[in-house]
């Protein structure tokens, strides 16, 4: 999935319950940096952290997912992000 405003590609996404699972964890935590306003979360008893979208409200809840995103821009490095697991912003969908 990519995401050309951002300029992001969006791969191995998870239900938010199981990527905690997928860690060894039960707990996650998100966090405010008082300085930029920007949320970000931590796995308590790993070293994984990584960004909240915007989008995201201030209580998790298991319709979140997480994806693995990889800036366009090479200066730039891959990390987690917490989003909406929402069909809302979908355009267009094709089955066979």
């Amino acid at each position: 999935m990519s995401n050309e405003k951002d300029g992001l590609e969006f791969s191995k996404t998870l239900p938010l319950i199981d990527f905690i699972g997928s860690l060894g964890a039960s707990t996650m935590k998100t966090i405010i940096n008082p300085k930029t306003g920007k949320r970000f979360f931590t796995v308590p008893g790993t070293r994984t952290t990584g960004a909240v979208a915007l989008g995201v409200a201030k209580v998790l809840t298991k319709d979140l997912s997480v994806s693995w995103c990889e800036p366009k821009d090479p200066n730039k490095e891959a990390f987690y992000m917490v989003h909406s697991t929402s069909e809302d912003n979908v355009e267009d969908t094709f089955s066979i």
